[in-house]
């Protein structure tokens, strides 16, 4: 195929069929066949693929990079929603000498990371050894390997004519092209029909390809000559699961054969010395990659193998390759919104783009208009490499911003209007990260209705609440989501004065709907804040019959008995679960003989004829209750408390709870033999009442900090299993509503609930990288598990309670499914709904079960004991 007149320089790749591929993110470079790179672009020709070695970035794919907020000073705008970003007035030489140069030139790369490609307007002062430089520090600053420099490249180099001086600068000459490419130059063909075949990333047939192209147009024709740039994140989200699913088992073998050719024609040998890295060496240009790849900077992944550069998908009939390589390209020419057009406008004008996760095609409409010339800097990255069980935080991204685009701006613009917070809502907006912006719209609603009533009452409106989401947001830069209310103090869901419009209704789910645990690869979890657990125990006592009266049947046709609830139906409706998870049960640690009856109930036999499973489903009942004598004394001791449930058929389960919690709020579930544990977890509601340290009685805090402890504790419990290989579940009343659409009519936004939600999105979402695995199945769609039963059904909610998973077991055991049962028959005589997920584990296999009562005895499991099931 031919090559075509990008700014890139032509770098066309045909990939070769490869058995391995790190899907797990291992990313120790790969010893070579024999270091000859001939024997394996002969070896690719005859089908065998060989991995060519290559240093990865870290060595290990690191956490992605966060943004330290230094460029939000200089004046930007994103071109479109998805990709593009422009600094119309900064001066990147200023950037490069600036005292704070490696903060600038740091976030600048992870600009360019999440945005695909930055703009910048006339850069006069930047000439060749500083566009190097900035070429060079981008991908330094951003952690790629030490043996990674600047690209020379093989054909575009300082031997050619109009090559330049520097062979780390190609220099991009419409007249070179058509000397190198005569007769296959894009402007070759009177009726030219199609342009996709210059979509492409630079030089993919490297082993070691780029991570940072910098290009500065320094002749530009009359008009014409833009370029495209496509985005590979939006590509990938906008393919089904399993199609994703399926990309991430391929590799594709990437080639450039035509500049061999190119180089005969004109009698020259190509550049054949290190080109950057010294892994890119010889005159053979080929190399496997991932179909799929990760940006280690933003840890999302996106479609790499698009283009001419791409020879073959690997370990598929041609016809197959030949199908998704076109569907690839079709995907960008078919999307628009996914590109970004930009017009070159001044002599130096400057892109910088990310190769790892866009693609680029220039528009060669400019024949007989003026020629054009550019200077192109290439940054040597990392061997490619996909880390499955990274992406959710662009998927997550990408929702933020649709939810913004709908909600935001126009609420904003308004409020702006009201002079005394104006000042500090630009603040915030300034200051805080993009995807802080997603939860002002709920705040700008709620507050400026009470300002207003202020105002008209003559009162001076107060600005705590936005001087603290404001400062938050500059110390932390990250979104904050809402925590529920405490249980007893409910905040008023509705004003009868105001009226609230009620989210669009949901259908109800039907046991039809719910998952089958018959299969043997899957778990089923299910979670409930049950509220007390005494309406679903039978009484501890028979009622008093009187024997002088004689006894009549009541009329249950006109008065039927509402149904005793029952954990064991329940558990049969929801197709026996492998593991229930219950919170708030209320019992006292004392109370043995309400323990033994839980176990009891569990387990009977149901009234009804077609309890056909009740002898093969067994339950054994563990405990986790409150001990801190200080924090947990109300209603004799009462309070909190979680239980959890585990079929008799789970392999060998251990249970124990933590020496860090006192109050019954977090109960482990061990299952070595899946090398899974699921913590069970009732969190600490944030509220301004004393928390006391559990020794001494002393008050150390109130129970907002107690919350962030409580996160910090929990994570840290998390990571240690993760260290050890283990996958993690954590399931329960989490206390937080984690964005706007998980709370109606509107979130909480008093600052110290806005720390709490920030603190939790950065420990478990951040910094552990879990999976919300009901965002995951069912993106934005609005459910809730907080129903309060004084208000009518649907008049308000919150979603608090959460199922979370480990990045690496959605990544390598899979999200099956996930719900919420959101209706007042799930709810039952709790204010909560339960919910679900259902995930691949592999083989069950059976145990014998014991008797109804278990073979733990009544006690419940002690502090850091672990306890054989």
């Amino acid at each position: 195929m031919a090559p075509h007149a990008d700014d890139t320089t032509f770098d066309s790749e045909i990939p070769v069929p490869t058995k391995a591929l790190p899907t797990n993110g291992d990313t120790q470079a790969q010893p070579a066949s024999n270091g000859n790179a001939k024997e394996n672009a002969a070896a690719a020709s005859n089908g065998e693929a060989k991995e060519i070695p290559g240093p990865t970035h870290h060595e290990s794919p690191s956490p992605p990079l966060e943004l330290k907020g230094v460029l939000n000073e200089f004046k930007s705008f994103d071109v479109t929603p998805v990709i593009g970003k422009e600094f119309p007035e900064a001066k990147l030489a200023d950037w490069l000498r600036a005292p704070n140069s490696d903060e600038l030139i740091r976030d600048l790369a992870i600009t360019i990371s999440q945005r695909g490609v930055v703009f910048f307007r006339a850069q006069d002062g930047l000439d060749d050894s500083l566009q190097k430089e900035l070429a060079q520090r981008l991908g330094e600053l951003s952690g790629k390997p030490a043996s990674s420099k600047l690209h020379i490249h093989p054909v575009i180099n300082s031997g050619r004519d109009d090559g330049g001086g520097d062979d780390e600068v190609s220099i991009i000459s419409s007249r070179q092209l058509k000397k190198l490419y005569k007769g296959q130059f894009m402007f070759a063909g009177e009726k030219r029909q199609s342009g996709k075949e210059g979509w492409h990333s630079d030089i993919t047939f490297e082993p070691v390809p780029s991570d940072y192209a910098i290009l500065r147009l320094v002749e530009l024709p009359g008009t014409g000559g833009d370029t495209l740039w496509a985005s590979g994140y939006e590509l990938y989200d906008r393919l089904s699961s399993p199609y994703q699913k399926f990309l991430e088992t391929l590799t594709a073998t990437y080639a450039q054969p035509k500049f061999n050719e190119t180089a005969k024609n004109g009698d020259f040998k190509l550049y054949s010395a290190p080109r950057g890295s010294p892994y890119n060496i010889g005159e053979e240009l080929s190399a496997i990659h991932p179909v799929i790849r990760t940006n280690p900077v933003t840890g999302w992944k996106s479609v790499f193998a698009v283009g001419t550069h791409v020879q073959h998908v690997n370990d598929v009939t041609p016809l197959e390759s030949k199908a998704l390589l076109e569907w690839f390209v079709k995907l960008i020419v078919d999307n628009h919104d996914l590109q970004v057009r930009h017009r070159w406008q001044n002599p130096n004008d400057v892109a910088i783009w990310d190769n790892r996760s866009v693609y680029h095609a220039a528009t060669p409409d400019y024949e007989g208009l003026g020629e054009r010339l550019g200077h192109r800097a290439v940054s040597i990255g990392e061997k490619p490499f996909l880390d499955v069980g990274r992406g959710i935080a662009r998927l997550a991204q990408r929702r933020e911003r649709d939810c913004r685009i709908a909600q935001g701006s126009p609420q904003i613009r308004r409020f702006k209007q009201s002079t005394h917070q104006t000042r500090n809502l630009s603040t915030a907006l300034k200051a805080a990260p993009t995807s802080l912006v997603f939860f002002l719209p709920d705040i700008i609603t709620f507050k400026r209705s009470k300002i207003q009533k202020r105002q008209e009452a003559g009162k001076t409106p107060k600005s705590r609440v936005f001087s603290g989401v404001g400062d938050y947001a500059k110390r932390q830069e990250m979104p904050s989501p809402e925590v529920s209310p405490p249980p007893l103090k409910r905040r008023r869901i509705s004003d009868p004065k105001i009226h609230h419009p009620s989210p669009p209704s949901l259908p109800s789910i039907s046991a039809h709907d719910l998952p089958s645990t018959s299969t043997d690869d899957s778990l089923h979890i299910y979670s409930w804040n049950i509220n007390g657990i005494n309406p679903f125990l039978p009484p501890s006592t028979p009622p008093i019959t009187n024997f002088l009266k004689p006894t009549s049947a009541p009329n249950t046709l006109s008065n039927p008995a509402p149904p005793k609830p029952s954990l064991r139906a329940n558990l049969k409706r929801w197709k026996w679960p492998h593991i229930l998870c219950l919170q708030e049960v209320k019992i006292a640690p004392t109370d043995t003989k309400t323990q033994a009856s839980v176990r009891r109930a569990v387990n009977a036999p149901l009234d009804s004829a077609d309890d056909n499973d009740g002898d093969r489903h067994l339950y054994d009942a563990h405990f986790g209750l409150p001990r801190d004598k200080h924090n947990a004394t109300g209603f004799g001791g009462k309070v909190y408390g979680v239980c959890t449930l585990v079929r008799r058929d789970v392999p060998e389960p251990t249970t124990r709870t933590v020496g860090w919690d006192l109050e019954g709020r977090v109960l482990l579930v061990e299952i070595p033999g899946w090398s899974v544990m699921v913590a069970n977890v009732y969190a600490v509601n944030g509220t301004t009442n004393d928390y006391r340290d559990p020794a001494t009685g002393k008050v150390v805090g109130d129970r907002h900090d107690r919350k962030r402890i409580f996160h910090s504790l929990l994570r840290d419990e998390v990571r240690r299993y993760e260290d050890k290989g283990w996958d993690v579940v954590v399931a329960g009343d989490i206390n937080v509503s984690r964005s706007v659409i998980d709370s109606f009519p509107r979130l909480r936004m008093g600052e110290e609930h806005v720390r709490n939600r920030a603190d939790f999105e950065e420990k478990f979402m951040r910094d552990l990288g879990m999976v919300d695995t009901f965002r995951l199945v069912h993106g934005p769609r609005r459910k809730f598990t907080y129903r309060p039963r004084d208000k009518p059904w649907g008049s308000g909610g919150d979603r608090v309670d959460l199922i979370l998973v480990t990045r690496g077991l959605e990544a390598r055991r899979g999200v099956r499914g996930a719900d919420v049962l959101d209706s007042e028959e799930e709810r039952g005589p709790s204010d909560h709904v339960p919910l679900f997920v259902e995930l691949g584990v592999g083989r069950v296999e059976r145990v014998d079960g014991g008797t109804g009562e278990g073979e733990g005895g009544e006690g419940e499991v002690g502090l850091d004991e672990r306890i054989e099931v």
